[in-house]
């Protein structure tokens, strides 16, 4: 198991058994949450079923289906609850985006991919559930997944989804929900 820098596409990519274990910790010095918003980019290997990313009670999936380019991303959290996509071709070999917010207002799971400004899928699911996103002090990338990362950002609101779509149009840009969130929200 390990990583490998990809030197053509700038992007990570995990071999089955590589993870990387982050700090899951406060935004700031003056608040006690932890992100809002987890935001990345990804092009799996093959179609299988991976945890994306994990924590205290909660983790993102990609579950694979019979059908070889379509699976879904699954966000499961407080065990056994989750909120889950469609079937959508997300194994086809092209990198695709995705954002999930835990916020006052609930969850929030935005997919997305596109080449320049022409959508291929998309997304959005919402759910008023208030999950235990917050609890425990780090998070895991990676584990059994195989394939590429590129684009990881944390950011401390809930990304509007209009905000994300413009990211994965154009994956370069680091704006946010405000015209200083680049430097204060990611």
């Amino acid at each position: 198991s390990k990583l490998v820098y990809d030197n053509i596409t700038t992007a990570i990519k995990f071999n089955s058994g590589a993870s990387i274990q982050l700090d899951w910790k406060q935004t700031n010095n003056t608040s006690s949450l932890r992100p809002n918003t987890i935001e990345l980019f990804i092009k799996p290997e093959y179609n299988s079923n991976y945890t994306l990313i994990s924590g205290s009670g909660w983790n993102l999936n990609l579950s694979g289906s019979n059908e070889a380019l379509y699976g879904n991303v699954v966000f499961k959290y407080d065990g056994t609850n989750e909120i889950k996509s469609s079937l959508l071709p997300i194994f086809n070999d092209k990198f695709f985006g995705i954002s999930v917010s835990s916020g006052s207002n609930g969850l929030k799971l935005d997919i997305k991919q596109a080449h320049k400004e022409k959508t291929l899928f998309e997304q959005s699911i919402t759910s008023s559930a208030i999950s235990n996103w917050n609890n425990g002090s780090t998070i895991k990338i990676g584990g059994n997944y195989s394939g590429s990362i590129d684009e990881f950002r944390l950011w401390s609101d809930v990304l509007n989804t209009n905000v994300f779509n413009e990211h994965v149009s154009f994956p370069e840009m680091i704006n946010g929900n405000h015209i200083s969130a680049s430097t204060t929200d990611l």
